[in-house]
Formats: structure tokens, sequence, C-alpha cells
């Protein structure tokens, strides 16, 4: 996603997109689900303190005491790259200047940067995705937590190198799940029978 974007589908609920424009992982899965990116750019390579955008309207609900990993809450449900609609929290990790409880930012918003707050080895951002609200403790991974190409959209992030999970772009609206309508036989009536359709 690119800065101050924002993606809403027609049934009013925002497209959960991934928080940088530019894609590099340097780590795949590993702790579980988590996930880290380096910032990049294809003229210059690694650039540190790169920008992330908040993937959709939210509030941080938690942090560690240095604030080196922070817990974000999507204030709605948002479409995820699974086809479902439902509430997500992220956690964004190693960022310098990280964000209080309480802070509430719009899709598209600055939220952070990559970074080297906590133990690491380099400037990158540690990213982890979950299904519904944040709950505690915190154990280096969120409790509920999925794959990150299975909650987030790549649309308009320029990938670099993406690994070779299935990343997917929004394209049209996602159907509610759970959801199927019943099939009822359709009937017409000629010189007093019925016919079926």
């Amino acid at each position: 996603m690119r800065a101050n974007q924002r993606m809403t589908a027609s049934d009013g609920y925002e497209v959960m997109l991934f928080p940088i424009d530019e894609m590099y992982i340097t780590q795949g899965e590993h702790s579980g689900y988590c996930i880290d990116f380096v910032g990049w750019s294809s003229g210059s390579g690694q650039i540190a303190r790169y920008p992330l955008y908040a993937p959709c309207s939210c509030t941080c609900v938690a942090r560690s005491s240095s604030g080196d990993w922070q817990v974000f809450n999507s204030d709605n449900m948002v479409h995820c790259a699974d086809g479902t609609l439902r509430y997500i929290c992220f956690q964004i990790g190693h960022d310098d200047t990280p964000q209080q409880i309480g802070d509430s930012f719009t899709q598209g918003d600055l939220i952070g940067h990559t970074g080297t707050n906590g133990y690491v080895t380099g400037d990158h951002l540690h990213f982890n995705t979950a299904s519904g609200h944040y709950t505690a403790p915190w154990s280096g991974q969120l409790n509920n937590s999925m794959h990150i190409y299975d909650i987030c959209y790549v649309n308009d992030t320029i990938m670099y190198r993406p690994l070779s999970y299935p990343w997917k772009e929004y394209a049209s609206p996602t159907p509610p799940t759970g959801t199927k309508k019943k099939k009822f036989p359709w009937y017409i009536i000629t010189s007093k029978k019925l016919h079926r359709m």
C-alpha cells in the first residue's frame, strides 16, 4: 500500500492491506506466523527507518515496556485475503519511536517505521497478524495468529522478495462467509398443470 491509501469494499468495510509499499522479506515465517521485512528501494537497496502505513483503521491496544513491540486492533471488521470479513489485530516489532496505547490511526496514516528497537541484528519490521481482538498474554506471537498472506492484500505493493507465499490482490467485493442462499425450484402453471423449471 501507499501513503494515505484507503481501500473500501462496496459494503463499506475496509480492505486489509499490507503496510509497506515495497516488500522485501529477510526471514520467512518463524516463531509461528511472524515474518521479517526490510525497507527496500530498487535503486538504493535497504533503507533504514522505512515508513509503515496503517493497513486498516486501527488503535494501539498493547505494547512492551520498551516499545520494541506494539499491537493494534482493527476498529471495525475488515476484508481479509482469505475471503473472510473479520476483526483482526496485528503486531509491529522494532520501531525506534513506538506508538502509545490508545493512539488511533486511519487506514493509510503513517503508523511507524522499521527499526532496531529490542534484540535485533539490523533495521527491519517484525510483523504478525491474527484473527479477532488482542488477548493477553503475548508470548512471542499473537494468540489466534494467521498467515500474513491470508490477512493482508498486497494492492500497490511492489514485490521485490515475496518468497513463494500466495500473496493476493483485492479485485472485487468479497462475498460474506457463512451465508448460502437456499435454492428453491421454480414452477409455472400452464393448463392447470405444474411444470418444474
